[in-house]
């Protein structure tokens, strides 16, 4: 339960994004990638065929889950709870998304072979311990998210361009 002597609470985290996420580092998950290169009108390639599925949260829903978690009390001390998002979407629904926000092209192509060795397939969440214990539920689906994300950028331009 205890660590350094706290209580804490172990949140897993799925494909976060929204404003001022970091999109300078392509080392932060392909989120960031996707839209900073939507945003400089720069080619997205996306390996494989772009089925691949995967859940969001946006950064507003990912914080009221934390303040849930820092006020939780004693029942969730020493647990570890998933987030993640009731619907999921794939890689050629994330980027279909983004292009009615910001003007680019992208493909399809084959997996780097030491991209192919880590690549873990389609992934969601099951947030539902998290909800049962804390009523939590994510409020924000991803067009919505995608388009206030793309928003703040636009006003943000150092944060993503090369200037």
């Amino acid at each position: 339960h205890r660590v350094y002597g706290m209580n804490t609470v172990n949140l897993r985290l799925t494909n976060t994004y929204g404003p001022r996420m970091d999109l300078q580092s392509d080392q932060k998950g392909f989120m960031g990638v996707f839209i900073r290169r939507a945003l400089r009108g720069d080619h997205v390639q996306i390996y494989g065929d772009g089925l691949q599925r995967r859940d969001f949260n946006y950064s507003s829903d990912v914080v009221d889950a934390f303040l849930l978690a820092a006020s939780g009390g004693e029942q969730l001390w020493g647990k570890s709870f998933n987030l993640g998002f009731r619907k999921s979407y794939s890689l050629l629904d994330v980027v279909r998304i983004l292009q009615r926000h910001a003007k680019f092209d992208f493909e399809c192509i084959e997996f780097p072979s030491e991209r192919k060795a880590i690549d873990i397939g389609d992934y969601m969440a099951d947030f539902s311990l998290f909800h049962n214990a804390t009523g939590w539920e994510p409020a924000i689906d991803l067009e919505e998210g995608l388009q206030s994300t793309i928003r703040h950028f636009i006003k943000k331009p150092t944060r993503w361009s090369n200037g």
